[in-house]
Order: C-alpha cells, then structure tokens, then sequence
C-alpha cells in the first residue's frame, strides 16, 4: 500500500482533503475558483452548476473559507511530533 501524506498548517492541524470532515475536494474548490476568477461565472450559477449552496460558494470564490495553505507534510500513519502538536513548524512560523 502506497504511504499518505496529509497536509498541515502553520498550527499543525490538518487542512484540505486530508482533514476528516471535508465534503468538498481541493480540486473542486480550485475549479470554482478558476471558473469564477477567469471564465468570470456568477456565484450564483457555479452553485447550480455544482449543486452547492449558494453562501459556500461565495465563502470559497471570496476566500472565506478553505484559505488555509500547507506548510508541511507528514506521514498519516505517523504520530504528531511534539512541534506539530505545539504548533511550531519547522523553520518558524508562518
């Protein structure tokens, strides 16, 4: 079986397709923002589309939401290290 990695933030916690309750992919968010950004699509009509609310979608399209960037990786079957579970990231702080 091929090893998981799991995408952290500055504060060590996970973010993205690897965090547990996510119900919208990073490829959808990416494409929403794409289709918002330069095919210029309403809100509205990339919600219809997308079978979507209509205040996620903004939230995501204005950066309300899923803003967070990963700043390292581990492996996820591995323990947090003591930085992670600090919320220090190797190289400081973000």
């Amino acid at each position: 079986m091929p090893e998981r990695y799991v995408a952290l933030d500055y504060n060590g916690r996970r973010i993205g397709d690897s965090h547990h309750r996510t119900r919208i992919p990073d490829a959808v968010v990416l494409a929403i923002r794409e289709l918002h950004e330069h095919e210029c699509i309403p809100v509205r009509e990339i919600a219809e589309r997308l079978r979507l609310a209509y205040w996620t979608t903004r939230k995501i399209v204005y950066y309300q939401r899923r803003i967070s960037q990963p700043v390292t990786w581990r492996k996820e079957d591995s323990p947090p290290t003591a930085t992670e579970q600090s919320g220090e990231v190797a190289g400081g702080q973000a």
